[in-house]
């Protein structure tokens, strides 16, 4: 779910009404008209309101990103621990000389 939160603010985007209107102008664009789809704003719109539709996602879901981040911790450091008392593994073949 967490590596989800960026296509539900994109989501959301389509939420506002300058994000729907640009949307729009690009939806009646020529299907390989760059300078169409330039002029349209969409990728503007979108440049300046995803930032806030992130942020409230991450809002939103803030105690399953702590959740994450606290399970992902533990699970690094155990995996420290486990590493660091296993030996080496001795290379096969002959030593360099």
């Amino acid at each position: 779910m967490l590596n989800n939160l960026r296509p539900e603010a994109q989501a959301r985007l389509k939420d506002d009404p300058r994000s729907r209107a640009a949307l729009a102008r690009r939806a009646a664009c020529p299907d390989k008209d760059t300078a169409c789809a330039r002029e349209s704003g969409l990728d503007d719109v979108r440049a300046r309101l995803e930032p806030a539709r992130l942020a409230d996602v991450r809002a939103a879901h803030r105690d399953d990103i702590a959740t994450y981040d606290q399970l992902r911790d533990r699970a690094l450091h155990q995996a420290a621990r486990l590493l660091a008392g296993r030996p080496t593994a001795s290379r096969k073949g002959p030593a360099p000389s």
